[in-house]
């Protein structure tokens, strides 16, 4: 689906200047700019863009206008959908829409069609994205709707979910005991599991890309660095490195990502381990504040991740041993010696039999 842009018309015109996470707003309420008051405006009001003259004239050509509306801004159009207005700057950044016709809620991630300092395939990692969201079916998966293309972007579009991101979560429970860490952590591997049957790997699972819905439901988003595999090899090692962007999440990716440059399914088994640990414990496993000398050969990430693999892993005492001996088999620096989802991790004691396992 092409799109032409016109501003006149107001469609969408973005500006480059301020930043914001990727996973903006596919979280609901508390994060959109739109809030949810405004879902019951009438949307053929948007088929065109809002009066702009100043109060001054509304108010000698007789029309009666709320103080508060006077401020209210613009909205914007990109395709069929109806955008709150912004600013932003990014490879990618997503941003709440309404379908016009039907008002039907969704989210949008942006991806500017030319980047200054973008590599060559930056295009063509934007269009693995959609490809691999496309056959993706998952009730713990963000679902592509469609795809939509400007002469200036590119906007992937995908269900919108009304809830909050696992770093939400951190970030007001010092940590969460077992029963309500479980179903959390059940839906995630059940997720990735799903993925790894698939032959895709994630590449980048941090607690910003898994959102919680308000019926606790975990979606998990964010596949810019998404690649595919072959599920029957033996190695599972990703097909497209060369042409992948990875992002790298310190510490959720896995040392041997950083250290040997190697890529393939264990990674996303590394990083559900490393947030189940922050679930449990509070933190991050291997915490440690090490300062590089700036004359160091290593960049912080590879100093970080040599720490890690020569660093026993311990745990507060209020993790209980089911789940110690669980994170003992999943993070574990040499990747073939790391537990896999169907053989240990979903029949694991601490996880094994719970009815919100959906594996796919």
């Amino acid at each position: 689906m092409f799109v032409s842009e016109n501003q006149a018309e107001g469609n969408l015109e973005l500006t480059q200047t301020a930043t914001a996470d990727s996973t903006d707003i596919l979280l609901g309420e508390k994060n959109s700019i739109i809030k949810e008051g405004d879902l019951r405006e009438p949307f053929a009001s948007y088929s065109t863009p809002p009066d702009t003259r100043e109060s001054g004239d509304l108010a000698r050509n007789g029309v009666k206008q709320d103080s508060r509306d006077i401020y209210k801004p613009k909205p914007y159009r990109f395709g069929n959908y109806i955008l709150s207005p912004t600013t932003w700057k990014g490879r990618a950044k997503v941003k709440p829409a309404w379908e016009k016709d039907s008002g039907n809620q969704c989210a949008i991630k942006f991806y500017w069609r030319s980047m200054n300092n973008e590599p060559m395939n930056y295009l063509q990692n934007i269009y693995r994205e959609v490809s691999i969201l496309r056959g993706l079916r998952h009730p713990n998966i963000v679902q592509l709707l469609e795809m939509v293309e400007t002469e200036r972007h590119i906007g992937i579009v995908t269900q919108y979910c009304s809830g909050e991101r696992l770093e939400d979560v951190f970030r007001r429970h010092r940590y969460l005991k077992d029963p309500t860490a479980r179903p959390i952590f059940g839906q995630l591997i059940g997720g990735i599991s799903y993925l790894h049957k698939k032959g895709i790997v994630h590449f980048n699972i941090t607690p910003t890309n898994v959102l919680i819905g308000y019926d606790e439901r975990v979606l998990i988003c964010g596949f810019g660095s998404a690649n595919t595999f072959d599920p029957s090899s033996e190695n599972h090692d990703v097909l497209n490195k060369e042409s992948t962007l990875f992002e790298i999440s310190i510490p959720y990716t896995a040392p041997e990502v950083v250290l040997a440059n190697k890529f393939n399914s264990m990674a996303d088994i590394w990083s559900c381990g490393v947030v189940l640990y922050k679930l449990l414990a509070g933190s991050i496993p291997f915490e440690e504040d090490l300062s590089l000398p700036s004359t160091h050969a290593w960049t912080q990430s590879e100093l970080y991740h040599r720490f890690m693999v020569n660093t026993h892993l311990t745990f507060p005492e209020y993790v209980t041993p089911h789940a110690r001996d669980l994170l003992r088999r999943m993070l574990v620096p040499d990747p073939m010696k790391r537990a896999t989802f169907l053989n240990e991790i979903m029949t694991h004691s601490w996880i094994s039999g719970p009815a919100h396992l959906v594996c796919g």
